[in-house]
């Protein structure tokens, strides 16, 4: 396990020779580092497997495996290969051991005894580069968080113009589409029908006995039964079909791509049993339910059998809710 040390970065110095550790370990102190020793390559291996080294100096040869061994193992672990490797060596000096130590993963090569301007230039270009390193890593850091933000925001402000494009067509009692919406949907219905050459039809539904309920019952149980009609005039509709509140106890329906007149009172006879079927609500939280007998007054335009633009569907529409009303 990796043990953290202060805030500075730890270098290396693999080095069995007294002399020539006390050496490094003097011009080492120069520099804006924390130095561990190791005099064995085993215990280079187990410093390695304990810290994280922002540079590594190892001697070669070594009293029980060589900088060579220590170096292909470290080449085998993902983790340990990407930190920096200076080989240290006395006896391998000639152009071939130099060129052998790069196979080995080393950046660079130095000669014991080590002069004192090039061991401390070399260690500060590493030291300066780990440096840079952390820099630009805690940078990506920063700019993914932020990125996670803007993301978290982004998705944010889609959900908030969501529910404001939501807000603004439809009802808040009954969650259902609300005039603008409904007279969109019938525009599109409408263009639909005559693009395809077929049927649609226009349902204007006002609720009866509505308001003795509300005079009686108060508001809330007024608007109970109002999302009740709503749930249930919905689940006898196709999805296809849109039903819409106007307003106070009225509602309409757009009936897209019907067969014939015939098909389109079926699903009046279907809405007008709904309604008169009695409705269960609860006048307020602490009361207790009631049972409530309405109805629903309709009436039906169809395109383009009774007219073949939408201002005229509406008033033919309304026009018979009303007559079917006073009856």
């Amino acid at each position: 396990m990796e043990t953290k040390l202060e805030n500075k970065p730890l270098v290396l110095l693999v080095e069995d020779n007294p002399t020539n550790l006390a050496i490094m370990r003097a011009l080492l102190n120069k520099q804006d580092c924390i130095v561990i020793e190791a005099t064995t390559g085993r215990d280079a291996l187990r410093a390695i497997e304990k810290h994280t080294f922002a540079l590594i100096l190892l001697d070669i040869q070594l009293p029980d495996i060589d900088g060579f061994e220590v170096a292909e193992i470290l080449s085998h672990d993902s983790r340990k290969r990407e930190t920096p490797l200076i080989f240290i060596s006395d006896v391998f000096t000639d152009e071939t051991s130099r060129l052998n130590s790069y196979k080995f993963g080393a950046v660079d090569f130095l000669v014991k005894p080590v002069d004192n301007f090039i061991f401390q230039s070399k260690i500060k270009v590493f030291l300066d580069l780990h440096h840079a390193r952390l820099s630009q890593m805690q940078l990506l850091k920063l700019v993914h968080k932020r990125n996670d933000q803007l993301e978290i925001e982004v998705n944010e402000r889609k959900k908030a113009e969501e529910s404001a494009r939501h807000q603004a067509s439809h009802d808040p009692l009954t969650d259902l589409p609300n005039r603008m919406l409904f007279m969109d949907r019938l525009e599109t219905a409408i263009s639909r029908a005559k693009r395809e050459k077929g049927r649609m039809g226009l349902l204007y539904i006002d609720i009866d006995r509505f308001k003795p309920v509300n005079d009686t019952y108060g508001h809330h149980a007024g608007d109970e039964l109002l999302i009740s009609i709503a749930q249930r005039l919905r689940e006898n509709l196709r999805e296809a079909d849109t039903i819409a509140r106007l307003g106070g106890d009225e509602f309409a329906v757009v009936l897209e791509n019907i067969q014939d007149e015939n098909t389109a009172h079926q699903v009046v006879d279907k809405l007008t049993q709904a309604l008169n079927t009695e409705f269960i609500i609860r006048p307020t939280e602490n009361e207790s339910e009631i049972t409530v007998n309405i109805g629903g007054s309709m009436g039906l335009a169809i395109y383009p059998d009774d007219a073949d633009e939408e201002e005229a569907l509406l008033r033919i529409a309304d026009q018979r809710m009303y007559e079917n009303k006073k009856e």
